[in-house]
């Protein structure tokens, strides 16, 4: 997984039994990066359907998120 230290960690605690779905939006590229940009073939995204936790080292503060139901 990359290292995403632009942005801010994401940290969540549900109940096994929630069903909790997650995308992680890409942030824009330089345009120098814009014109190496190779096309993958069969990728939907960063999609990731969560159950447990899911957590995101970054050099920022920690932020928290509780969502209860």
């Amino acid at each position: 997984m990359k290292d995403r230290s632009s942005t801010p960690p994401l940290h969540v605690h549900v109940d096994e039994n929630t069903p909790v779905h997650v995308h992680i939006k890409k942030l824009p590229k330089p345009s120098a990066a814009s014109s190496q940009k190779s096309h993958k073939r069969g990728m939907k995204g960063d999609t990731v359907n969560v159950r447990r936790s899911v957590r995101v080292k970054t050099k920022n503060p920690p932020h928290c998120l509780e969502i209860t139901p």
